[in-house]
C-alpha cells in the first residue's frame, strides 16, 4: 500500500495555504486538506481482551488466542469488555466497565469503581479526536435489580501519565440519567469525530451525543423509535454498520421471552435517525452484526424453549417494514442438530465475524466463525468450532465500532476463485477520483468509486491497483490476489428414480473436503428419498456448489390377463405424476394420466410395455414385458358316452398348471359317476380358458338273475317272482303264460315282480309257468329280453 499523504515541498505548501487563506476562495479545500493531515489509527482494535485473561491478537495472521501469564487474574469472567491499542496494534489498556487495566494488566491509577456493569455491552473506548494521548471511556449502569446505577457516564484517560501506563484524570462524569444499559459509537462522516448513541430507560427515544476535538458536546439529539426501552427489557443491544449508515437496535423482555428489533437509518453527517425496517414480538433474544461490505445483516435468534440458536443472513436491500425473520433470512447455521446458544457476535479487524457459544447454561470452550461474511448464502462459510479457547470459555466479545482502521485501506476478499465476483473496497479515503486496474486488461476510471465488483475469467496471480487523486496528493493502493480454479462437483441432472432404487454419487477425490446439506462430509453419497440435495466442494480454499433435485416414484407395473382377446389390465401407483404416456408395444400409445388402464391385444406374442411418467418437468420410463398367449378352445371335445365310474380324459392332451372342474376336481382327468354337463377351466399364467362337454354315463356290465321257483304263501319268505340285478333298470315289462300258452299276467311298471296271481287277482294253482321279461339298463341304449320257467309251489 502506498503512503496516504506524500510530502509537498514546504515553501510550496506554505504558499498554497497562504494563498487559500488570503483569497478565501477555497474553504472546502482547506477543510479537506486538514482532514488529510490528520493521522488516523490503523490497529487500535487489534487486541481483544476476553474473559479469563485471554487475548485475541489480530496483529497475527491468522488471529491468535493466548492467555496472560498473570498470577492475579483480572478479567476472570464471561462478560464483555473493551480494549484499545496504539496505531501499531500494541495494547494500551482495557476495562470491564468497573475497573481499568493497563497494558501490564495492573489496575490503572484511579482506574477502579467506574459506574459501568459486567453484564451487557455497556462500555466503549474512543480516542479523543485530534489528540495523541486522551481517551474517553463511556460506561453504563445496570437495572436497579442489580443494585447498580442506571446512569450513563464517561471517564477520561491520559496515556501520557504514569510513565505511559495511563491514569484516569476524570471519572464517572454524568452523561445522562435513567439510561438503558447499552451504548455504541459511530464514526462521523468527517472521519474524525464520533457520535455516541444510547437509548434511555422507560423511553421510546434514541439519544445521540457528539465527541469532537473540543470534547464531548452534551447537547442531546433525541429521536423517536418504535421500541420502548422499559425496565423489563433487561437485555438490549445496538450495533452500527461498518459504514456508519445503519443502526440495528433490539430489546429483549425476559419476562415474556419476546424480542423487538428495528433497523434505523443513521445520517453520520448530522446524527439524524429514522426507521427503516421493524420486526416485533419475536420469540427469544436477538443478537446482530453487519457484514464488512454493509450488504448483509446477520441475526442470531436464541430460541429459549429449545436452548438453541439459529443464525440468519438477511440482505439489507430487501429489508422492509414489518419483515418476518424466517422469510427474509437465510439460515447459515451448519450444525443444525447440535444444541447450543450464541451469547455474543462481533465483526473483527480481519473482516471475519466471531461468535461465542454456550450450551444454554455455560459457555463452551470454542468460538465459532463466519469466514467470509461478505459472501451470500452458505458460501459465507459458517464454521461451528473454529477457535479453541485453551481450556477457558468466553460468554462475550469486544464492544467496538467497526471503523477501527482509519488509515485508508484496500480491502479484498482473501481467497478468490474463478468466476467469483471479487469485491474491492477503498475505505477512509477522500480522493476526488479513483482509477481501478485489475491487471487483466480491464480498468475503470470514475469519480469517487470507492467500492467495485470485478469478475476474473482466468486463473493465476493478479495485482489489483487503485490510484486515488486529490488536490494535494496522489496515492496508489495495491494488493496481490490469486485466482484459484475449482471443478464444479457434478451431481448430474435433476432426476426421478424408482422408490426401490438408490442413486449413488461418487465425487471426484481431488477435493480436499466436501460438505452436504445434511452436514455429512463423505465424497460418496447414496440418495433414495425425494428432496433437494446440495454439496459444497473445496479445493485451494475455493468453494464450488452443485444441487440436484430427486423425485422418487413407485415403478411397479401390475397386470391381469395375458390372453389374446381378453382385456389386459395395467395398474401402477402414479401418485405425484403430472402426466403419463402409455406405450403398449403393439403400436398403440395413450396419453392418459390414469393409474388403471385397459387394453386388448390382437395377436399372441411377447410385447415390451413402456410407461413414461412426468413429475415437475422430470420424467422416468417404466418398462416391463408381457407375453400374450393363445386361448385353448374345444379342448374337451364333442359330447360323449362312457361307462359309469370310468375316468374321462380330455382328448386334447394338453398340460397346464391349473385345472378347475365344476365338480371341484383339480386334476386333468376325472371319474364320471353320472351323466351331465361337465365344465373345465384351464389357467396358464394369467390366461384363463373355459370349455364344457355333455357326458352320458352307461352301465356297461349290467346282469339280471331270475329264480326257478317261489312259494306265494305270504309268509314273507320267497313270496314273489322277481329279478335280481346289479344295476338300475328302466323300460321293464313282464308276461306270465300257462302251459297252454295263455297270458295270465302282465306288468309294465319298470319293475320285474309277480306275486303268483292272475291278472284278475285269483291265486294260480301250483305248477310250472312260462315268463318273458324285457328291460334296459340305465345309461344304455339297448333293451334286453329274457325267457324262462318258474315253478309255483304251495
Amino acid at each position: 500500500m502506498g503512503n496516504h499523504f506524500r510530502m509537498i515541498p514546504n515553501f510550496f505548501l506554505v504558499y498554497l495555504i497562504l494563498e487559500i487563506i488570503v483569497s478565501k476562495r477555497y474553504p472546502i479545500l482547506i477543510f479537506a486538506f486538514f482532514i488529510h493531515l490528520n493521522t488516523y489509527a490503523q490497529k487500535e482494535n487489534n487486541i481483544w481482551c476476553l474473559g479469563y485473561n485471554m487475548e485475541f491478537n489480530f496483529n497475527k495472521s491468522p488471529a491468535e488466542i493466548s492467555v496472560y501469564q498473570n498470577s492475579n487474574p483480572n478479567l476472570y469472567s464471561d462478560y464483555t469488555c473493551s480494549s484499545i491499542s496504539d496505531s501499531l496494534g500494541n495494547l494500551l489498556f482495557y476495562t470491564d466497565g468497573i475497573t481499568v487495566f493497563n497494558r501490564y494488566h495492573d489496575t490503572m491509577k484511579n482506574g477502579n469503581n467506574l459506574f459501568g456493569n459486567l453484564f451487557t455491552r455497556g462500555q466503549i473506548i474512543l480516542k479523543k479526536p485530534g489528540t495523541k494521548n486522551i481517551y474517553y471511556i463511556f460506561t453504563s449502569g445496570m437495572p436497579n435489580t442489580y443494585g447498580l446505577a442506571r446512569d450513563a457516564s464517561y471517564s477520561i484517560v491520559d496515556m501520557s501519565l504514569d510513565s505511559g501506563r495511563g491514569k484516569i484524570v476524570s471519572k464517572n462524569t454524568l452523561l445522562t440519567k435513567n439510561y438503558g444499559n447499552i451504548l455504541t459509537a459511530v464514526l462521523h462522516n468527517n472521519k474524525r469525530d464520533f457520535w455516541i448513541c444510547l437509548p434511555p430507560s422507560n423511553n421510546d427515544s434514541m439519544f445521540v451525543f457528539k465527541l469532537t476535538q473540543n470534547g464531548l458536546d452534551k447537547t442531546i439529539k433525541k429521536f423517536k423509535t418504535r421500541i420502548k426501552n422499559s425496565n423489563s427489557n433487561l437485555f438490549t443491544s445496538i450495533q452500527p454498520s461498518p459504514n456508519g449508515k445503519l443502526l440495528a437496535y433490539s430489546t429483549y423482555n425476559i419476562s415474556d421471552n419476546k424480542n423487538s428489533f428495528i433497523l434505523l437509518n443513521f445520517n453520520n453527517k448530522n446524527g439524524i435517525i429514522n426507521e427503516r425496517a421493524f420486526i416485533d414480538s419475536l420469540d427469544g433474544s436477538l443478537i446482530k452484526e453487519f457484514s464488512p461490505n454493509n450488504q448483509f445483516l446477520y441475526l442470531v435468534r436464541n430460541q429459549n424453549n429449545i436452548g438453541k440458536s439459529k443464525i440468519y443472513q438477511c440482505e439489507i436491500s430487501l429489508l422492509k417494514p414489518y419483515n418476518i425473520i424466517d422469510s427474509i433470512g437465510f439460515e447459515i447455521t451448519a450444525k443444525k442438530n447440535e444444541v447450543y446458544r450464541i451469547s455474543d457476535f462481533e465483526l473483527a479487524p480481519d473482516n471475519k465475524i466471531y461468535i461465542s457459544l454456550g450450551n444454554g447454561t455455560q459457555s463452551q470452550d470454542t468460538l465459532a466463525e463466519i469466514e467470509f461474511p461478505n459472501n451470500k448464502g452458505i458460501s459465507c462459510n459458517y464454521i461451528h468450532k473454529a477457535h479453541y479457547l485453551l481450556g477457558n470459555h468466553c460468554g462475550s466479545l469486544m464492544n467496538t465500532i467497526y471503523t477501527k482502521n482509519f488509515q485508508p485501506q484496500l480491502i479484498i476478499k482473501d481467497s478468490i476463485c474463478s468466476n467469483d465476483t471479487v469485491y474491492c473496497e477503498l475505505i477512509n479515503t477522500f480522493s476526488d477520483s479513483v482509477k481501478w486496474d485489475f491487471d487483466d486488461g480491464n480498468t475503470i476510471t470514475n469519480k469517487q468509486i470507492y467500492s467495485i465488483k470485478h469478475k476474473y475469467k482466468d486463473t493465476g496471480d493478479f495485482l489489483i491497483k487503485a490510484y486515488t487523486y486529490t488536490l494535494f496528493t496522489n496515492d496508489t493502493f495495491t494488493q496481490l490476489i490469486h485466482i484459484n480454479d475449482i471443478i464444479k462437483p457434478a451431481l448430474g441432472n435433476d432426476t426421478i428414480i424408482c422408490s426401490s432404487d438408490t442413486l449413488n454419487i461418487n465425487l471426484n477425490t481431488k477435493y480436499s473436503n466436501v460438505l452436504w446439506n445434511d452436514s455429512t462430509t463423505s465424497k460418496i453419497k447414496s440418495l433414495n428419498q425425494t428432496g433437494i440435495y446440495w454439496v459444497r466442494a473445496m479445493e485451494n480454499k475455493c468453494y464450488s456448489y452443485d444441487t440436484i433435485r430427486i423425485k422418487t416414484f413407485d415403478c411397479k407395473i401390475k397386470t391381469k390377463n395375458f390372453c389374446i382377446g381378453d382385456t389386459t389390465i395395467f395398474n401402477i401407483n402414479n401418485i405425484g405424476a403430472d402426466s403419463l404416456i402409455w406405450n403398449f408395444g403393439d403400436g398403440k400409445i395413450d396419453h392418459l394420466n390414469q393409474s388403471l388402464i385397459f387394453h386388448i391385444y390382437k395377436n399372441a406374442e411377447a410385447y415390451q410395455v413402456e410407461i413414461k411418467a412426468f413429475i415437475d418437468h422430470l420424467s422416468i420410463t417404466l418398462k416391463d414385458s408381457i407375453n400374450i398367449l393363445h386361448k385353448v378352445e374345444n379342448y374337451l371335445g364333442d359330447d360323449t358316452i362312457i361307462c359309469r365310474n370310468m375316468l374321462f380324459t380330455p382328448p386334447s392332451n394338453i398340460s397346464y398348471g391349473a385345472y378347475k372342474w365344476n365338480t371341484g376336481d383339480s386334476t386333468y382327468a376325472i371319474q364320471i359317476l353320472k351323466s351331465g354337463v361337465y365344465k373345465l377351466q384351464i389357467k396358464q399364467n394369467e390366461c384363463i380358458s373355459n370349455d364344457s362337454i355333455k357326458i352320458t354315463a352307461e352301465d356297461c356290465n349290467c346282469n339280471v338273475y331270475f329264480p326257478s321257483s317261489f312259494s306265494p304263501d305270504f309268509n314273507s319268505i320267497n313270496d314273489e317272482f322277481t329279478g335280481i340285478t346289479n344295476c338300475d333298470l328302466i323300460d321293464c315289462s313282464l308276461k306270465i303264460f300257462n302251459r297252454w300258452g295263455g297270458l295270465i299276467y302282465e306288468s309294465n311298471n319298470n319293475t320285474i315282480s309277480w306275486n303268483g296271481k292272475y291278472s284278475k287277482g285269483f291265486i294260480v294253482p301250483q305248477g310250472v309257468y312260462v315268463w318273458i321279461v324285457k328291460y334296459r339298463a340305465v345309461n344304455t341304449n339297448n333293451s334286453q329280453t329274457k325267457k324262462g320257467t318258474i315253478t309255483v309251489i304251495w
